[in-house]
């Protein structure tokens, strides 16, 4: 796999599997080491969430600049959130002052916040996110509030 991916390709990619197994909702990353601006970003997102072919389908935006060295700020986040096949966003900033923004600013029944933070999980959800989505060895955990 080459080190690098691009809208087209994230597309792509998406597109075959809702082909191959329906409506689904997919963890897209920002692009890594080429740090785009926040336009580029936005740019990115909507085009992914603007091609699913499957009605059904969704995104959450994966926000870790630890591993690609760029950060969606809270502004380009909420501004995302209105999209209807944007459906929350895997926040790994580790700044919580960025997770309340956009839980304070975002329609928490239709965009839902999950950090990617151990150290967080308790103080996304008292802020009203809605839990953690975390990798282990045995793969992906959600963990979220009841209710």
């Amino acid at each position: 796999m080459r080190d690098r991916i691009s809208t087209a390709e994230a597309l792509s990619l998406s597109n075959a599997i809702e082909e191959e197994l329906g409506p689904t909702t997919f963890l897209h990353v920002t692009g890594y080491y080429n740090n785009p601006p926040q336009a580029g970003l936005r740019a990115h997102f909507l085009a992914i969430a603007d091609g699913l072919k499957c009605a059904q389908s969704n995104i959450i935006i994966y926000n870790v600049p630890s591993r690609t060295g760029s950060n969606v700020e809270a502004a380009t986040t909420i501004e995302l959130a209105q999209h209807p096949h944007i459906a929350g966003v895997k926040e790994s900033s580790g700044n919580l002052a960025q997770v309340k923004a956009i839980i304070e600013h975002t329609d928490t029944a239709t965009f839902h916040v999950l950090t990617g933070e151990c150290n967080q999980i308790e103080q996304t959800i008292s802020m009203g996110g809605f839990g953690a989505l975390r990798h282990c060895q045995s793969g992906a955990t959600l963990v979220c509030r009841d209710g």
